[in-house]
């Protein structure tokens, strides 16, 4: 994600060991992150931002809501960020989570678990 001209800011959660890109793909996102002025969030699911306002975009999120208003995407949104996609498509694009949580689906659904209670099924 890119915020005004001189900030940018990506994810960089451990679970993208697991994401689908190749060995060129991790080791630019991994080299990414560890250059000289470059700050991470200290969160499960952080992101790396870099520019005058990587330390208010990579600011302490709430966990339960990782990609909300008041998370480095949310705040890259707050400042007409954009995104920029590199060698992925929106299938691995993170932000994707705040633009449904803005039109008020996923998060915002009620969520129900059924278990069997004496062998019956129930809410």
């Amino acid at each position: 994600m890119v915020a005004a001209r001189s900030d940018a800011a990506l994810p960089t959660s451990e679970r993208l060991r697991y994401a689908p890109l190749g060995p060129d793909d991790l080791r630019a996102f991994h080299g990414l992150r560890r250059l000289p002025g470059v700050l991470r969030s200290d969160s499960p699911h952080a992101f790396a931002a870099v520019g005058p306002r990587a330390a208010e975009i990579t600011l302490p999120h709430p966990v339960d809501v990782p990609h909300g208003p008041d998370s480095p995407p949310g705040r890259v949104h707050a400042l007409d960020g954009q995104v920029l996609l590199l060698g992925v498509g929106h299938d691995s694009n993170t932000s994707v989570h705040l633009a449904e949580l803005l039109a008020g689906v996923r998060y915002h659904r009620a969520a129900h678990s059924t278990i069997l209670r004496d062998g019956r099924p129930t809410r």
